[in-house]
Formats: C-alpha cells, structure tokens, sequence
C-alpha cells in the first residue's frame, strides 16, 4: 500500500476508487441526457426561465431576508472585535496570509523589506479571482469596523424598505460577503444560506412592489396623469396606449424576470436536497438523530434530558424518518412547480421525433442512474454480514424496483395526462387528473408545511442561530405574487379590524387584489425569435467534446469549453450587428395581444438564457458528492468550475448532521497564568456559568467558535491562544501573561435505551462523572508569534511603545515565492504526477 495513504486520516475504499472512470463515464451519459432533454424541450425550457411575474413575491421575501439578516450580523454584537478587527482573532496581515493566503499570495507586508501592497498586475488579478473579498482585509482597526458595520446597517434597512433598491442592495450584499470572508471561524449552515440567498436576490428586480421606490414612482406618475390607478381603467394593471392616452398609462406593479426567485426556489430545493442526502449514517438510520440533537448542550434553549428520556425511543424516532423523507423529497416541490406552470400556461411537449427523442432521453437518464446504482452499490454495501442480504440481491432488487418506477411514470403520466381517474363518492365524482395528482403529492402545502413545522420544533427547542428563521423566510420565496397580496390582504383586513391605522379602506373592505401588469401591453417583449437551435446544439457540443478532451488530456480543452459557452452569445452579437448596418431581420417582431411576455429582449434572452446555463452546469459540478467512487472525476470537475462559483460566491456545502450528528458534548476553557504565577478562568464557553442562562434565547457563536477550535479545524487554537495573551495585555496596562492555555473537556451523550433504562440526567454532573478533559495548545505570551500586542495597538490602549525585539510576527515575506510561482507549480505537479504513477 502506497506510503500516502497509510498517513491518510481514514483509509480509502480501494475498490470504490477502481470504480471512479465507470462511474465517471455513466455520469457524463446522464449529464449528456439531460442536455438532449433540454435541447429537444427548448422551447419550454425558455419560457420558463425567461418568463416574467409578479414582482410581489420577490419583495415580500425582500422584507423578510433583510429582518432575519439584520438579525444575524447584530446577534455577533459582543464578538465583533474578536471576529472582525485588528485587535482581534487575527491582525490585518495575518489574516491575509492566513485566512486568504493564496489570494494575497502576491501581497507585499513590508517584511524584510519587501514591498507594502501588490506586487504587480497578476497579483491583483489573483486576489480578483476570490472567494474571500472584503475591505476588512486592508481597513479593519475598530473604528474602521464600526464604520462599515454602521454602512451595512442604513444599507440594509434601506434595502428592506426598498430605497434605493438596487444600489442598496448591492452595498449590503459587499459588506455581508465582507464580514462572512473576514473570519470564517463562526460561521454556520445559516450564514451559507444568507449568503447564496443574497447573491440572487439582489439580481431580482425586487424594489418593483412593497417598496419607498415603488411609493415614489407612483406618486410622480399619479401627478402626470400617467398611472393606471385601482379605479383607472385598467384597474392598476396598465393601459396600452390609445386616442385618449396616447403614452398609455402605467400598471402599480410591472412585471420583472422570474428567473431569480427561480434559483432561490431551486437552491432552497438542493439545501435540502443536498443534507438529506448525507445523512447515511446509522444513526438516521436508526432514527435517533434528533434524541441527540436535543442534547448537545450548546443548543439547548432549555433543558430537554426529560423529554429525551420520554420521548427518546419513540416520537423522535419517527419525527427523524419524517425529516429524513422530507428533505429527500423536497425537490417534488421544484417538479410540482413545473408541470403546474406548463398546463396553466397550455405548453404542449413536442410533437413527432422530438417527442420520441424525449422519451428516448428520459429513459437513458433513468438506465444511466440505474447503472450507477448497480455499479457503485457493491462497494458501498456491508459484504458478508449476517442478518442481510447478499450485495447481489440487493442489487437485482433495487434494478427492479428502479425499471418498475420507470414503467410506473411513463405510465401513469400518461394515464392522468389523457385519461384522468375518476371515482363517484356518494354521488360526488372525483377526478385525479395531472394537475390535482401533482398538487397532492407535490404541492406545497404538504411540503412546505412539513418543513414549517420542522423549523419551528427546532426554533423552539434548539438554539442554533438563524438557520430556522431564515429557511423560512425563504418559503415566502416559493408562494407567487398573488398569493402574497392575497395574504397581505387579508392579514390588513385583520389589523384594521383591531382599529390599527394607516390600512388601506379596500384592503379594510377585503376588496380584490392589485393586479401585476398587464402581458398584453406592448412596451413588454412580445417577440418570439431566438437563438437557433443549431446554434445552441452547436455550443452543446463544443462543452461535450472539451469534457471528453479534458479526460484524455489535451491542452485545447479549455478552448474548446469557451467555444461551447461563448457560441450563442457570438451569434447573437453578430445578428444584432448585422442589423446595425442594415442587414438581417429587425430586431423585434410586432408585438402581439396575447403573445408571450418575455423578461427581455431576444439579445437579452441569449444573454441571461447563457448565464443560466453556465450556472446550473457549474453549481451542478461543484456539487459532485465527496466519495471515493467519484474521486477520479470530482477534483478536475471542482477545478474547472471553481472560479465560477468563487466569483459568483455561490461555492456551498449542506452537510449538516451528515453523515451522523454529533454524540458528544464539547466544551473549551481558556486558562491564563499571569506574572504572578497565579491561574485565572476566562470562562470562554458559553456553558460557562456567566453566560449560560435558561431559557437560553440569544445565540451565541462561541459555541461553534468552540467545537471548530476543539474539533476539525484545530489550526485556531494557537490563534485563541495569541489572541488572548494580547488582549489581557491590553486589559492590564500592558502587561503579558506568561501562558495561555487551551482546554478542551467533552462527554458521550448517553444512547438513548440507556437514558431510558436510568433516566433523565443533569449535564454539569453527568459531565463531573463521566466528563474528560486535555489541553490541546500552550502559549507562552513572550515568545509566541503575535501573542503581543504591536505598538500601533499599543497606542490605540493609551500603553507605552515596547522594542521591536519583544514584538514576534508570525508573518512572512512572499516576493521571493511570487516571482519563483511558476517554478513552484510545475514542481507541485510533478510531485503530483510522481504521486499518482506511485499509487
């Protein structure tokens, strides 16, 4: 066994790695299923990406995200220092070579005369290329933090009451990311969702309702004459115009693209999705993963060993099978969406060869899968062990099961499409048809009530930041403008009954709804010209061949790949050039009374339409699971997509309580020795008694500063360590303590049989009585690097300056390394190479 992999951290399945270029090979099939399936489908496709809606229900959610968000961000209030400035975790320089150290890699300190700054123009292009783009990189003492932080505050309440909307928006979203990238130490599941949530959010033309914006700009058109009004003649819904308004009028609410709610619904359907997923442990399994939840100390609201040990082998267990099937079926919601949307708007599928290269793609892809299965499961399965059945029946089984599911759909589609099942109930006909049959199964009343009740069990009981809350902003995301202004009807009608003022009299009176503008009126895009199929199977193809010539190991992949993206865009480049200079079509067809509504224009479509696609295909490849089965094809797919989704920000990683939650209560204590040789307690932890109160209601992020230290990512405790000997120094006129220590202490949550066979327990003694304990890192203030406070921070304090040669920097030139990159990399790959003949 090669060298490398006795030193790894869990020994890989040999045999799953043998079976990665299969599994590759079958994957690439599916995914080229699935480009057939779009290109035979275009049309529909199109339509409902570029779709346009009721802007409602973005800016509903709008309100709600910037609440939970303001409420995330302050929540830090007592850790800000520690988390976001010079004086805190880590010093401005060394948190550019540590937290970013690839993306300042070409960045200067001034150390042993080198340079203060970017070395060049490549050290800035690599600083672009991301993730990690904050101001608190370069500007970050205390009152350059506050001023940021009081920035960020009037932008996002200005963008929750929609002013400014869009530049707002954007300043928030910058100094968010720039908080998130500063010191990623505390963050959780929640602020990864407040993050990608963000990013599309602020692409959604948000501000187009329930905003000072909107208010603003009826108020100017209602003074010219130039709004349809609620009692206009278009009922607020816009008229075209006409002998007696020659401008039109304009509608209360326009219409805006809906592709950006889109991917919020399509990314809250991976979150799940995703999480669900991962959690193949036996624990799920076993159901008793929320049992262990309820008892990790740091979240708990209130003590739950009572309700642990009553309802620890029953009701939880089912509750956690319920969760687990949720979040695996979650995604219906997303199909539900679809089909729904298609017989609403009368989108019939293709006709003749395309309908049967539909059917030809679907059944690929379900084999593909299928073949998946059967290939990986052997490796992935307990061999010989009694009490279960041989892998190969497992295997013939799940073929089975997965052609009967094949047949199932095809036929049962079908069935309800053309011939709807029909029972007579005491005189009363009952029909399921397509539509009802996906409403049921699919709808989101039972899915997005499910997941309603999950989140407030577990914000209820559970203390575990904002995840809950902002999950459930996000529903707000999935119900359309309609249903929105129908519930914010009749939430006003309900507060002007308890004489609350400033309710609109038809909103007190229940009166009908605004209507979103009106598709017919044609200052909207009516035209039906598009990118010729050719020309996006075209590109289509260039993608497929530059995979194919990334796997074999050309250098023109690449090339290949910009072709593929790049080729519809040229084209449309091109036509509207070519109509520039008098040749070609014109741009747009006469607009039609009741003709498609599209977001934008046919060049925009191209454009947006392009976007998209690059999009899903990299999220989609970012998103390969970590297996070793997958190994052979993940990396180089991650890479190749990497930049994306670092300049997009939309990088993510949903395996919460994946694959098993965690069983063990983990506590941290921060212990200082002074000069005088006398110990002291800093009490760190929130389970400390000066923090921990019941019921606990403001979350705390030393507890997930605590199990990162003492868990997985153990390169922050030296950094604890430095940081606490500054800041006592600071606190006593200067004066370093000698060491500072880092103790981590757990105990194993006991299973829950056993809780119920003994009873509830008391934490502080069930810890005093089975607890263990060990330092896991010393600091000796006086010599460790950046365990003093340097002299600018000195004077900030008001304390003496000290000699230079007490000051310990852990810094450390990189100019010699930035001009030898190329030599580095090239010697990198050739370890690499040597690596992989090796093995």
């Amino acid at each position: 066994m090669p060298v490398f992999l006795l030193a790894a951290k869990s020994p890989p399945n040999l045999e799953a790695l043998a079976l990665g270029p299969t599994i590759g090979w079958l994957t690439f099939l599916c995914a080229l299923a699935v480009g057939a399936l779009i290109l035979l489908d275009r049309e529909r496709w199109r339509r409902f990406w570029l779709r346009t809606e009721d802007p409602r229900a973005i800016a509903a959610f709008r309100v709600a995200f910037c609440v939970v968000l303001l409420i995330n961000i302050n929540n830090m209030w007592q850790h800000f220092e520690l988390l976001f400035t010079d004086e805190g975790l880590f010093m401005t320089d060394s948190a550019r070579q540590n937290l970013a150290r690839r993306q300042f890699a070409g960045y200067g300190e001034g150390v042993d005369g080198e340079p203060v700054g970017f070395f060049d123009g490549f050290a800035m292009l690599r600083w672009l290329r991301g993730p990690r783009y904050s101001l608190l990189y370069f500007w970050d003492s205390p009152p350059a933090f506050y001023t940021q932080l009081a920035i960020w505050e009037l932008a996002t309440v200005a963008f929750l009451v929609g002013f400014r909307t869009r530049l707002s928006g954007v300043i928030s979203l910058v100094l968010t990311l720039g908080f998130m990238g500063r010191n990623p130490i505390y963050m959780s599941g929640a602020d990864s969702v407040f993050r990608v949530m963000f990013i599309y959010l602020v692409l959604a033309k948000s501000g187009h309702a329930y905003s000072i914006d909107n208010w603003l700009r009826c108020r100017r058109l209602a003074r010219a004459g130039e709004l349809d009004t609620r009692e206009g003649p278009g009922g607020g819904a816009g008229v075209a115009p006409s002998e007696a308004q020659p401008g039109g009028l304009a509608a209360i609410y326009r219409r805006i693209p809906a592709w950006p709610r889109t991917l919020i619904i399509l990314q809250l359907a991976t979150i799940y999705f995703w999480t669900g997923c991962a959690k193949t442990g036996r624990v799920w399994w076993r159901g008793d993963s929320l049992y262990y939840a309820l008892n990790l100390d740091h979240f708990n609201r209130v003590p739950t060993q009572f309700i642990g040990y009553v309802f620890g082998t029953n009701v939880f267990r089912i509750m956690t099978w319920t969760v687990h099937f949720w979040q695996i079926g979650f995604p219906l919601v997303v199909l539900g969406l679809i089909v729904r949307w298609a017989r609403r708007e009368r989108l019939e599928p293709p006709t003749g060869w395309r309908r049967w290269g539909l059917r030809a793609a679907w059944t690929v892809l379900g084999l593909g899968a299928l073949a998946i299965i059967w290939v990986g499961l052997p490796v992935h399965y307990p061999v010989d062990k009694a009490g279960i059945p041989a892998v190969r029946t497992v295997q013939w089984l799940a073929l089975g099961a997965g052609l009967g599911l094949m047949v199932g759909i095809a036929w049962g589609w079908h069935r309800l499409r053309e011939r709807p099942f029909e029972w007579t109930l005491r005189g009363r006909t009952l029909t399921l048809d397509l539509d009802r049959f996906f409403s049921i199964f699919a709808g989101r009343k039972f899915w997005l009530t499910l997941g309603l009740l999950f989140h407030l069990h577990i914000l209820v009981l559970m203390n575990i930041g904002m995840f809950a809350p902002v999950m459930i902003a996000v529903y707000v995301a999935v119900l359309n403008g309609t249903e929105v202004a129908i519930l914010a009807r009749r939430v006003g009608r309900g507060l002007a009954r308890l004489g609350v003022p400033g309710i609109p009299a038809w909103v007190a009176r229940g009166e009908r709804i605004t209507p979103t503008e009106d598709r017919s009126l044609p200052q909207l895009h009516h035209d039906r010209r598009a990118v010729p199929t050719g020309v996006i199977f075209a590109g289509f193809a260039f993608v497929a061949a530059a995979v194919l010539a990334k796997v074999q190991g050309h250098g023109f992949w690449w090339w290949s790949l910009l072709v593929g993206i790049f080729t519809p865009l040229v084209y449309a480049i091109v036509a509207r050039v070519g109509e520039g200079l008098g040749r070609g079509e014109a741009s747009e067809a006469k607009p039609e009374p009741d003709a498609w509504t599209w977001a934008y224009g046919w060049f925009g479509r191209a454009f947006v339409g392009t976007l998209i696609a690059v999009h899903l295909a990299a999220l989609a490849a970012h998103s390969i699971p970590d297996k070793d089965c997958t190994a052979s094809f993940r990396k180089p797919a991650r890479a190749v997509v990497l930049p994306w989704v670092q300049i997009t920000q939309t990088y993510q990683s949903w395996n919460m309580f994946a694959p098993n939650p965690t069983r063990s209560n983990v506590f941290m204590k921060v212990f200082v020795t002074d000069q005088d040789g006398q110990l002291w307690d800093l009490y760190t932890d929130v389970n400390s008694p000066r923090n921990k109160v019941s019921p606990w209601l403001i979350y705390d992020r030393m507890g997930k500063i605590t199990r990162r230290v003492t868990g997985d990512a153990k390169h922050y405790q030296k950094w604890i360590a430095r940081y606490h000997c500054r800041k006592w120094a600071l606190e006593h006129d200067g004066q370093l303590p000698r060491t500072v220590e880092i103790i981590k202490q757990w105990y194993a949550v006991p299973p829950p049989k056993l809780m119920r066979e003994r009873g509830p327990y008391d934490p502080a003694a069930y810890l005093e009585a089975h607890g263990k304990q060990k330092r896991v890192y010393r600091a000796r203030c006086a010599t460790e690097p950046d365990a003093q406070p340097t002299n600018e921070i000195r004077r900030r304090h008001g304390l003496a300056s000290v000699p230079d040669s007490e000051i310990h920097r852990a810094t450390k030139p990189r100019l010699d390394r930035w001009q030898r990159r190329h030599e580095i990399e090239a010697e990198r790959e050739r370890r690499e190479a040597a690596k992989a003949a090796a093995g």
